[in-house]
This record gives structure tokens, C-alpha cells and sequence, in this order.
């Protein structure tokens, strides 16, 4: 009895060990993709002329003047965002076919 009941432990301890192994590769997993896709944004986006830490210029003061209250008036966070459209479908599949959150 003391035989299998130690045996019934040792199987249910490698079962858990196995399904933490899983978990931490399938995050290891994940945060490759979001440390590539990152880096492909990033690398993109500074190829057509993206400049890191450029102040925003963004009207938020004259409702009459051009680009009030929008985002996308600044040519540099522009520049991010489409690059960052560019890349969503592929991100977005790669996240899902690796079952990440």
C-alpha cells in the first residue's frame, strides 16, 4: 500500500512539473513575440522617419486651427502608427496561434 501510494505521488508530482514546464514555455513563448514585434515596430518606424523622443505637436488649444485634438497630425506618431498597423495582423495571429493572452 505504502508502494502505491508513493507511486500515485511521484506521478502526480511529475504531472504538475510537466504542466509548469508548458506554462513557462508558452510565456517564454509569448514574450518573444512581443520582444520581436517590438523590435520590428520599433526598427520600422525609425527607418521612415521616426524620431525617438520628439516632443508632440499635437493643437490642443485652437479649435480653428488644423489637427485640434488629433493624434495623428504629429508626423511622428503618425509614423508609429501605421507602422504598428502594419504589424497588427501578424502580431495578433502569431499571440494566438501560441495561446497568448
Amino acid at each position: 500500500m505504502k508502494k502505491l501510494l508513493l507511486l500515485v505521488s511521484c506521478l502526480l508530482l511529475l504531472v504538475s512539473c510537466s504542466d509548469n514546464i508548458v506554462i513557462e514555455n508558452n510565456q517564454l513563448d509569448c514574450d518573444w513575440i512581443h520582444q520581436k514585434y517590438s523590435q520590428l515596430i520599433l526598427d520600422e518606424a525609425i527607418s521612415n522617419g521616426y524620431v525617438i523622443g520628439e516632443p508632440l505637436n499635437i493643437n490642443t488649444t485652437d479649435i480653428f486651427l488644423p489637427g485640434f485634438f488629433e493624434i495623428t497630425y504629429d508626423d511622428n506618431i503618425r509614423i508609429f502608427i501605421e507602422v504598428i498597423q502594419l504589424y497588427s495582423y501578424q502580431y495578433n495571429k502569431e499571440l494566438e496561434q501560441s495561446n497568448c493572452k
